[in-house]
């Protein structure tokens, strides 16, 4: 649900506007969106789980979601610019949030390393989309 509503957020608000010029552009706006639904879950959780919920979901949460958001923001940037379809930008980070939740929401000290190992692997995953984007993109300067 949560990725979705970025997902609407991003094409109402960033994807046909003058302001998206480039693909890198597309990882700005929609990480934007991501940590701000970020910051909003984070109060939430907080007022309703205690002080201590807020120093763990700071180390997890936030990293979590500035990945699903640098992945949103490139898929979206590969459909606009170079056609690719826009439904990976939904999907990969809908399916990457919910194999999140189920280890952050699980208890016990096995879940805890899968999650710490998760978060490794994810970003890792963003890191590539990352030096994706740069490789696609021709380098110009802007007068």
């Amino acid at each position: 649900m949560e990725e979705g509503l970025k997902a609407l957020c991003f094409l109402r608000l960033v994807n046909q506007k003058p302001f998206f010029e480039e693909p890198y552009d597309g990882i700005v706006y929609a990480g934007a969106i991501g940590l701000g639904f970020a910051a909003v879950e984070n109060v939430l959780y907080v007022t309703s789980s205690g002080i201590d919920t807020a120093f763990v979901r700071a180390f997890t949460a936030v990293p979590a979601h500035a990945v699903f958001a640098v992945i949103m923001g490139s898929r979206f940037a590969r459909a606009r610019f170079f056609g690719a379809s826009r439904w990976p930008a939904f999907a990969i980070p809908a399916l990457l949030h919910g194999l999140y939740d189920t280890f952050a929401m699980s208890q016990g000290y096995l879940w805890n390393l899968l999650l710490a190992f998760y978060l490794m692997v994810i970003v890792a995953y963003a890191m590539h989309e990352l030096r994706i984007e740069r490789k696609s993109v021709p380098h110009y300067r802007r007068s």
